[in-house]
């Protein structure tokens, strides 16, 4: 998938996170540098903290269910979403400090929304606090904001995907049960065109989810800024065609 996204322009590494290497015209290499070694020295300070060295660390990242969760969330979405949507993860930048973990783009609109994922219980009474806590950051903070951003504006004519700073990206939060992203892990098939029945139930419980929070989200949040209305309405629209098809 990531090679698939490279090949449409997206800059990616092989995990479909955002690259930040694509973006030293933007910011110049020297404020790239920082934030290198600003995610680097935080990173170091983890591993410190669990006693691990640089490789023990990489590979129990790698191993680890939040990390199953988001190559795993990626990957049904890129498959579903795809070609009308840029589904990329989040730079190691915007990750760690604007606490946003994937990107969903759509092309013919430049309608952009982010998400927040974690493994979680998603019947415990801490699955709606998260939720109210994540719709909250929308009205609050103004939604979610990317330093290494996918936009797409219109140029001669066409929607030209460009890389830059985003902000006002309405935040949902998603959820997986740990079994069912070991079982995901599993039983998913890396080829594009098809699915496992695990992959279709996990899509369509974020379908569903995402769904319900744009509710919430309408119901509860009367004063939302009008930039991320404007854009959680889109999405409810994008979103349509899946729910019907069900």
């Amino acid at each position: 998938m990531a090679v698939q996204l490279r090949k449409e322009g997206v800059p990616v590494d092989n995990e479909c996170r955002v690259d930040m290497n694509a973006f030293g015209e933007i910011y110049g290499e020297k404020a790239l540098n920082y934030d290198k070694q600003r995610i680097e020295s935080l990173e170091r300070q983890w591993r410190k903290m669990k006693g691990l060295s640089k490789e023990e660390y990489t590979k129990a990242k790698m191993c680890s269910l939040g990390e199953k969760m988001e190559m795993l969330k990626t990957a049904i979405f890129q498959k579903n979403l795809s070609p009308d949507f840029i589904v990329a993860r989040s730079s190691h930048y915007d990750d760690i400090e604007n606490g946003v973990d994937n990107i969903i783009l759509e092309k013919k609109t430049g309608n952009l929304v982010c998400a927040f994922d974690e493994v979680a219980d998603v019947d415990s009474p801490r699955y709606e606090e998260k939720i109210d806590k994540v719709l909250w950051r929308n009205m609050t903070k103004n939604g979610g904001i990317l330093k290494y951003g996918l936009k797409m504006e219109k140029e001669g004519g066409k929607m030209e995907l460009k890389l830059g700073r985003a902000k006002n990206a309405p935040v949902f939060y998603l959820a997986l049960s740990p079994w069912l992203v070991e079982e995901g892990a599993k039983k998913f098939k890396p080829q594009i065109g098809e699915q496992s029945d695990y992959e279709k139930i996990i899509f369509n419980d974020f379908i569903n989810s995402l769904n319900e929070q744009i509710e919430i989200i309408n119901s509860k949040f009367k004063n939302l800024p009008p930039s991320i209305k404007e854009r959680i309405l889109r999405f409810q629209e994008s979103l349509g065609r899946f729910l019907k098809n069900k």
